[in-house]
């Protein structure tokens, strides 16, 4: 898998020196990458893993759900550099090691059993659609209701700069 680009700056701001011109454009770059960026953002710096942030108020159904599918908290050693942690986030980490925001708690997963549940939940969706789709017919047919694809008829004339125009 290739290789993600990291938001770690390309150098440590030195105060003994002034920056040369090169440096000066890379800070730049990395700063306005930084600015561009989510106040939560957070990336597993492990392709195989994925993170998402889990409300973690008092009602503890979400973390409970979560779980249940796999999901486990991202942890880190605080005292590690952050060029070393697992994840990659604009969010501090607090001294348990855990990343927290306000009532949201990062947890993390298997990319593959994520991305498992991410289509099943797009099959699920795509069903719940077309079933809605499949009742609307029958309910329809019940009462009588035509349904169907209209006939539509084109106009006699040609309009400049477009295409042809439908109407009932």
């Amino acid at each position: 898998m290739a290789e993600k680009p990291t938001i770690a700056p390309p150098f440590k701001p030195n105060s003994r020196r002034p920056m040369t011109p090169e440096e000066r454009e890379a800070r730049y770059e990395y700063l306005e990458r930084m600015s561009m960026l989510s106040p939560i953002h957070a990336t597993h710096r492990n392709p195989d893993w994925v993170v998402r942030w889990v409300f973690n108020g008092k009602v503890q159904s979400d973390i409970t759900i979560h779980k249940a599918m796999g999901f486990e908290f991202a942890t880190d050693n605080p005292k590690a550099p952050e060029s070393e942690r697992q994840v990659e986030t604009t969010v501090q980490i607090s001294d348990d090691g855990f990343y927290r925001l306000g009532d949201v708690i990062l947890m993390q997963i298997p990319r593959m059993d994520y991305e498992f549940f991410m289509a099943r939940n797009v099959n699920k969706s795509r069903l719940m659609v077309d079933n809605g789709k499949e009742s609307f017919k029958e309910e329809a047919k019940r009462i009588k209701l035509p349904t169907g694809k209209r006939a539509f008829k084109t106009f006699d004339r040609e309009e400049p700069d477009s295409e042809k125009r439908f109407h009932d």
